[in-house]
């Protein structure tokens, strides 16, 4: 399986996903001056600084080496905000637009969910943009059940973001 955990050395190449992702999934979501001004640099200090907090993997192409998605995924993030029964989080899960539908982010969410699994943990949440309904569709085909809405603030811009709860007891791995 060409699924790895990422090392710092991907950090750049994780940011450059991202930002291909986020202006692919997020066209019509967020403000464009918001998306065309993403800066690597901070993106990829911030990745950098919490590098080895979270559990990270890649799905790389065998053949070119190619970083194709990634996932980060462990400790809840913020506890505070409720949801006490779930132990753990998937922090993020990007795929390369051009390889959608591929069943890339599939591999990364269940390998992520087999890991938390053996890790003793029993429900993992993640949270999405509440207008990016590919996202949604999606996080309900692996087996996510709506929890609840928060704000996420983008440059003071306010956007409503879902939670998708995930019992791991549940899944089929």
């Amino acid at each position: 399986m060409p699924i790895r955990t990422a090392v710092i050395e991907d950090t750049e190449e994780i940011v450059d996903l991202k930002i291909k992702a986020w202006k692919k999934a997020y066209q019509g979501i967020i403000e464009e001056e918001y998306l065309e001004n993403m800066d690597p640099e901070r993106f990829e200090e911030k990745l950098r600084l919490y590098f080895y907090d979270c559990n990270r993997i890649v799905y790389e192409d065998r053949k070119t080496k190619k970083i194709m998605g990634f996932c980060m995924y462990g400790e809840r993030q913020n506890k505070a905000e409720g949801y006490q029964e779930y132990d753990s989080e998937i922090c993020a899960l990007y795929v390369d637009p051009d390889h959608k539908r591929e069943g890339i982010g599939s591999k990364l969410i269940l390998s992520a969910f087999k890991h938390l699994k053996q890790e003793k943990k029993q429900n993992t949440l993640l949270w999405c943009l509440k207008k990016n309904h590919s996202a949604r569709h999606f996080y309900e085909a692996m087996g996510g059940i709506l929890l609840g809405e928060k704000e996420l603030y983008l440059n003071q811009t306010p956007y409503s973001e879902v939670g998708y709860g995930f019992s791991l007891n549940k899944i089929l791995l």
